[in-house]
């Protein structure tokens, strides 16, 4: 069996839910659930992560490194901002403490990164002894892909080798759910990615992104959401994973201003749609790579469903609170 050891545990952001379905749906995987007691809990959220298949709720991470060995073939780590780190205790609570099983500690099974990223840490700034433990974890992985170039230069600081960049799996498949029925002459704002105040799952909410005319975004993977969907938006978050996305997509400064009328004017549709098939033609080229290293499709009569390019639908029941 193959475990992924991702982001299961944040039920307030369906984008750090969704790409955790779209690796365990790739790797056909069971889910490491590894619970650092985050507040806030959206019921569609909440809903869809009993849909999947995860490992017991760990808290301690001597328990998670047992299970981890006991249990698969092969830790699949990423993707999102797994190796966000905390070199001491306290602080933020979306940091993970070091050293974790998602860098690799106290794993004796091989693994790999897939789409993995740092987030907002800066490895310069931990101490030479972290680095130094963090380094000796990271080289003992098969195969590194990171989502963004913030991350490969934390790598490279380490000289740790990348295979290379490899974005958000949520690139990676088609989605379907039934429409929301959403006024198609309004610009929603999305605080903290809500859509109209209610919860979805995370496929209906990523998939309301298409029946909107336009949208104000406020996190990475309501941005997302938007490029698949091919939906114009203004962009409220600034940080560099946001930047990113917005630079590899071309999207027009206008969207770091303040008129929609603009946006929609400059928005590059043709470029969007190249971008998204490119993005997931390399999950396939990277998913064919798996597959071939360690044998994903043994004992499978079919791995069709979970191929890049497959289309993943909403649970039938209970998808909006």
């Amino acid at each position: 069996m193959i475990g992924v050891a991702t982001i299961f545990d944040n039920l307030d952001n369906e984008g750090a839910l969704l790409q955790g379905h779209c690796m365990l749906t790739l790797m056909g995987a069971q889910g490491v659930l590894f619970d650092r007691n985050l507040s806030g809990s959206r019921p569609g959220c909440a809903l869809f992560r009993q849909t999947l298949n995860l490992s017991p709720r760990f808290t301690h991470l001597d328990d998670v490194a047992r299970h981890i060995n006991a249990t698969y073939s092969l830790l699949v780590v990423g993707s999102d901002e797994v190796w966000k780190i905390a070199a001491a205790p306290g602080g933020n609570r979306f940091l993970f403490p070091f050293p974790n099983h998602l860098v690799g500690a106290d794993i004796d099974i091989p693994r790999v990164a897939l789409a993995a990223s740092s987030g907002s840490v800066n490895f310069g700034r931990l101490s030479s002894a972290v680095l130094d433990r963090l380094r000796e974890h990271l080289l003992r992985f098969d195969l590194i892909y990171v989502r963004d170039a913030k991350t490969a230069r934390n790598l490279r600081r380490l000289e740790i080798p990348i295979a290379g960049e490899l974005p958000d799996p949520t690139f990676a498949f088609q989605f379907s759910a039934p429409p929301l029925g959403l006024d198609p002459d309004r610009c929603y704002e999305l605080p903290k990615g809500r859509i109209e105040q209610r919860s979805h799952d995370p496929i209906t909410w990523l998939v309301a992104h298409a029946e909107m005319s336009s949208a104000i975004v406020h996190r990475m993977h309501s941005l997302i959401s938007c490029l698949r969907g091919n939906t114009p938006c203004l962009i409220r978050d600034r940080r560099s994973k946001t930047r990113s996305l917005a630079k590899a997509f071309g999207l027009p400064e206008s969207c770091w201003g303040d008129s929609i009328t603009r946006v929609k004017d400059e928005w590059p549709s043709d470029r969007i749609e190249a971008t998204n098939e490119r993005y997931q033609q390399k999950w396939k080229s990277v998913f064919t790579e798996l597959e071939q290293r360690y044998r994903l499709a043994a004992g499978s009569d079919d791995t069709s469903g979970r191929r890049p390019g497959a289309t993943l639908a909403a649970p039938q029941h209970g998808s909006s609170v």
